[in-house]
């Protein structure tokens, strides 16, 4: 196989509208698969929530170190869909 490097590939535009989603913290894999979407649809940050009626407390939270995880996976995305920006993946409140 032979490849040929044409040049650098220029970073997808952002959008106009800085949106920032607000999710209540989801219980196993599924947050992450909001974090993957939120960032390659153009989220400028993540701020998870604990509810009254969520699965999820914040113990559980800090000791999965999930936090740090989220991050990595908007990075990923971020890389993967071509953007410039990695959104903010910011601490859990409640």
């Amino acid at each position: 196989a032979r490849v040929r490097v044409l040049g650098p590939v220029p970073p997808a535009p952002e959008a106009r509208v800085r949106v920032t989603l607000v999710v209540s913290v989801l219980k196993g894999d599924k947050m992450d698969d909001v974090i993957r979407d939120a960032a390659m649809m153009g989220a400028v940050a993540v701020q998870p929530v604990f509810s009254e009626r969520g699965e999820m407390r914040s113990e559980a939270v800090a000791r999965g170190r999930r936090r740090e995880r989220w991050q990595r996976i908007a990075v990923s995305s971020v890389k993967q869909c071509g953007r410039a920006v990695v959104p903010d993946v910011r601490e859990p409140s409640p």
